[in-house]
């Protein structure tokens, strides 16, 4: 017994010891954040110095998201915090190489890559942003010991590109690869009950099918074939090779390595980074410490910056609500699922965003709103309030929406109403129809678990979309009619806000996706172009150029006090080993299975495109 209780006060007080560090450590960490906000508010415009010359230095690896959070600008590959290595922000890299095209200290741009985890519009829109910058005549190199075809897309762009000598290298082709949990829930004794308005729809097909649906098969071939031109056109172009040597190259697998990389002229040279550094000396000539002026994206992008941060933009227990007080266009970010309620990290809740929204039409220092959509949908209710909101606010000012990867579904109904639509050629838009799902867990649990239900009603269908039990025909015939009543609706918004007869529009519905450039060509948007493009019409549309406006980003992002905390123990959740594809699998099962899940009408798009 007295060895027990050795135990326990001895596990007590390591468990206070380790809470003890790190509340002490979160004080540092909020009393640093504070100090160098203030700083940075004391120095309101930090300017380059325009004596040294400088060479851009960006390294793509990792995630590509819209924007990037508040705190990176502060712990970033300068300054960084216990190495967690954080997304690239979209927004803030096309901030960059706009500023540094113009900034004559910059003399050029060296890309550095690892792996990639992007969507394939993020791609085009970082790929268009570096040929802007080198149109501006200065100079682009990129190097990497690895290239994918994602990353690769990028680098074709450079002067030259620099590879690792033993380094691997990827084209094979584009392909699409969907799981089917059909059988597992029939193992598991699950039944399951679909609705569905559209037969491209196919986000219920991984329930009910063990393959593809041949109109799921052909949205989803038409789509890879369309990236892989884009691509493949792109590369060619850049590289002053055939389109047809390039499909050659992928059908018969013949670069792998870099040293067939170099052979079929995909790479210039090759070379060991150091070699590439000394190489980059002879254009702009090192300090006195023999070493290259390299300035971080993050560390340009504070210094160039007009506005301070100040200490309570960034540190906050809730998230700010202040607006402008100048002429502005505001650059809205619709990023992830949508539901009802109020929105999280990664997803659109239908309060927060209307409330926001509402803030934004009242404001009249804000002219010209840019809506920046990267969404696959969510709830149709959900959706179609904030479409609603969207309507409200072009009418009193220019609503520009700007499709980031996706745009589908919910994702495509709230921008509807905007008076622009923007993609990217390899944005995946469209997906217009409707679904719904019941999953029927009852002999699961009772053959599997031992668990039975029983239940008192006033009504028969009282417990009606209940997972205990199967719905009854008429109760089936109920849902199907909604289902039809909200893809009705659906069709309705986009007609409305888009101009296209009801016989041509029902031939694009149907939940099929497009890619960018034939959603175009189908008018369900008006014109190719990325962010940048798109705030530049806004700045038309409002009367004036860049120069008349201020750029305001909303949500507005704060550092609330429990992020410390998470940003500190993300390296743990890392070392634990989750997130590969399988567990994401099995997650979004899960999702499924969830009782808030098993009852709504959705607007979802049916799967995912990665690069990997």
């Amino acid at each position: 017994m007295k060895q027990f209780f050795k135990f326990v006060f001895a596990s007590m007080f390591g468990f206070l010891l380790a809470q003890g560090v790190l509340f002490f450590s979160a004080l540092f960490m909020i009393g640093l954040v504070i100090g160098i906000a203030t700083a940075t508010q004391k120095e309101k415009s930090i300017e380059v110095k325009p004596e040294a010359d400088k060479i851009l230095r960006i390294s793509l690896t990792g995630s590509i998201v819209e924007r990037q959070k508040i705190e990176q600008m502060l712990f970033n590959e300068d300054f960084p915090l216990l190495g967690e290595e954080l997304p690239i922000g979209l927004y803030e890299l096309e901030k960059t190489l706009k500023l540094a095209a113009k900034d004559k200290t910059i003399k050029g741009l060296y890309l550095t890559f690892g792996p990639l985890d992007a969507g394939w519009a993020a791609l085009n829109s970082v790929r268009d942003a570096i040929i802007r910058f080198q149109k501006t005549g200065k100079f682009v190199y990129a190097y990497s010991n690895y290239f994918s075809e994602a990353s690769y897309y990028i680098a074709s762009v450079a002067d030259a590109i620099f590879m690792y000598p033993q380094g691997d290298f990827e084209l094979n082709g584009f392909a699409t690869v969907m799981g089917f949990v059909k059988g597992s829930l029939e193992k598991l004794e699950v039944q399951v009950q679909v609705f569905r308005a559209g037969s491209y729809k196919s986000a219920i097909e991984p329930f009910v099918r063990e393959n593809m649906s041949d109109e799921n098969r052909e949205q989803l071939l038409a789509l890879n074939r369309d990236f892989w031109w884009v691509f493949s056109r792109a590369i060619s172009a850049s590289r002053k090779i055939s389109e047809k040597e390039i499909d050659r190259m992928a059908n018969q697998l013949l670069v792998t390595n870099a040293e067939e990389a170099q052979k079929y002229k995909l790479v210039d040279q090759l070379k060991y980074e150091d070699e590439v550094l000394e190489f980059l000396k002879g254009i702009v000539p090192p300090n006195k410490k023999d070493r290259l002026p390299f300035i971080s994206m993050n560390r340009y992008l504070v210094q160039s910056s007009k506005k301070a941060i100040k200490a309570e933009e960034i540190f906050s227990l809730s998230q700010s609500t202040d607006l402008v007080d100048s002429p502005t266009v505001a650059v809205v970010f619709a990023e992830g699922e949508i539901h009802r309620g109020h929105s999280d990290e990664g997803s659109i809740g239908s309060r927060s965003f209307v409330e926001m929204l509402r803030k934004v039409r009242k404001d009249d220092d804000i002219k010209a709103v840019v809506l920046r959509v990267n969404s696959p949908g969510g709830d149709a209710l959900a959706s179609d309030e904030i479409w609603r909101e969207v309507v409200l606010l072009n009418k009193v000012k220019p609503v520009i929406a700007s499709f980031a990867n996706v745009a589908a579904s919910g994702g495509y109904y709230l921008a509807a109403g905007a008076k622009k639509i923007l993609v990217q050629p390899l944005t995946v838009t469209g997906s217009i129809g409707v679904f719904g799902l019941s999953l029927v867990t009852k002999d699961m649990f009772k053959n599997k678990l031992g668990i039975t239900f029983d239940e008192v009603k006033t009504h028969a269908s009282a417990d009606m979309m209940q997972s205990h039990r199967k719905m009854t025909d008429s109760e089936v015939y109920v849902v199907e009619k909604e289902v039809d009543r909200v893809y009705d609706r659906f069709l309705s918004v986009v007609q409305k806000g888009r101009s296209i007869p009801e016989d041509k529009l029902r031939s694009i519905a149907g939940g099929r996706v497009w890619s960018g450039s034939a959603a175009t060509k189908l008018k369900l948007s008006d014109q190719v172009g990325g962010l940048s493009q798109a705030i530049d019409l806004a700045y038309k549309e409002a009367g004036g150029t860049e120069e008349d406006f201020d750029v305001e980003t909303f949500p507005k992002q704060t550092i609330p006090f429990g992020r410390l905390f998470q940003v500190m123990s993300a390296r743990v959740k890392q070392g634990l080993g989750f997130g590969s594809q399988d567990f994401e699998v099995i997650q979004k099962t899960k999702k499924w299975l969830e009782p808030e899940k098993n009852h709504k009408i959705l607007t979802v798009m049916p799967f995912e495109l990665k690069t990997l």
